[in-house]
């Protein structure tokens, strides 16, 4: 289990998370939790293509962002295959003549 704080608590941020996106750990010890699962630092980050925001300065930043899972726009699905909600909220980009409704 990753290292809590001196009470034995995870920070309120990753316990009051409802969304679980989350994690905290030690990167020495390979181990981050975001309070329902454990799992490997470098695993995760390798499998999520975390960053770092502002690493070429070399501050080595400690926050490590994971783009959201399975991430794509509905668009990139096929504009033909949305139901038709969506297609009327990207009618202005896919059919730039097209008028809303």
């Amino acid at each position: 289990m990753p290292r809590q704080n001196k009470e034995g608590l995870l920070p309120p941020c990753v316990e009051a998370c409802p969304n679980g996106v989350f994690y905290f750990g030690d990167e020495n010890e390979d181990t981050v939790t975001n309070g329902s699962e454990t799992v490997s630092f470098s695993q995760l980050i390798k499998d999520r293509a975390a960053y770092r925001f502002l690493e070429e300065l070399g501050t080595k930043p400690r926050v490590y962002y994971l783009p959201p899972k399975d991430r794509q726009f509905p668009v990139e699905r096929g504009y033909e295959n949305l139901d038709d909600k969506l297609k009327e909220r990207f009618k202005d980009i896919m059919e730039p003549g097209a008028k809303k409704s």
